[in-house]
């Protein structure tokens, strides 16, 4: 985890340095050992390993939109149990981002449901994958106005950038929850699971650390699993 604040330091202050041709044609020559695993947006505006100052071989990354983990079946989580159980990662790091374009729309798809409950975004990819972030965009809506009980109804803005947070909680969670094996190594103390938050304007990223209810989902896993 130091490590990736400090490279974040470097590229925030202009100081990176661990990109150059030679570093990456070294690569050929040594097998995968990554420092972290990352899940990451889709967004071009988050190049990971820019914003980590970390050459290439260093982070072990898998992105979608909206960093988002929509089911225990699908290569994401299978990937990240990859990086766990055979390249020995021992931090997995869900990075969210300010202006998230996802976010954007799935709070947009909230309130426009609210003010119109007969329109309807077409069927697809894209409204399954807005549907699906309802909740989180819900319990950003109920957060934001309890953060500012005097401003009232809180804005599409507001709830956007609580939405990001949110979200990034939200797929540790369901990361805990979808695999077994990562599930295992946080529980026996070999991985930790955190959030953190990258802000598109300053380059600053914002390690938010693991779940708030983590023992509360280990212990809940626990019981299930008898």
């Amino acid at each position: 985890l130091q490590r990736l604040m400090d490279g974040n330091s470097r590229f925030v202050s202009g100081a990176a340095k661990n990109w150059d041709s030679a570093t990456a044609g070294k690569l050929v020559n040594y097998s995968q050992a990554p420092m972290a695993a990352l899940l990451g947006c889709a967004d071009c505006r988050a190049p990971v390993e820019l914003l980590f100052d970390a050459p290439p071989g260093d982070i072990f990354v898998v992105r979608t939109a909206g960093n988002v983990l929509s089911s225990a079946d699908g290569s994401i989580a299978r990937s990240l149990e990859f990086s766990v159980s055979t390249l020995g990662v021992k931090l997995v790091v869900v990075l969210g981002h300010s202006e998230c374009g996802t976010m954007r729309g799935a709070t947009a798809a909230m309130l426009a449901e609210r003010r119109n409950p007969q329109a309807q975004i077409p069927e697809g990819t894209l409204k399954a994958l807005l549907d699906g972030l309802q909740p989180v965009t819900r319990q950003a809506e109920i957060l934001t106005e309890q953060g500012d009980a005097e401003k009232g109804n809180a804005s599409m803005e507001d709830i956007v950038n609580m939405a990001v947070m949110v979200n990034a909680f939200t797929s540790v969670e369901k990361l805990l929850l979808y695999s077994a094996p990562i599930r295992e190594k946080v529980r026996d103390g070999e991985l930790q699971v955190h959030a953190a938050v990258y802000d598109i304007a300053s380059g600053k990223v914002h390690f938010l650390g693991e779940h708030p209810r983590l023992a509360h989902i280990l212990g809940v896993t626990a019981s299930l699993e008898k």
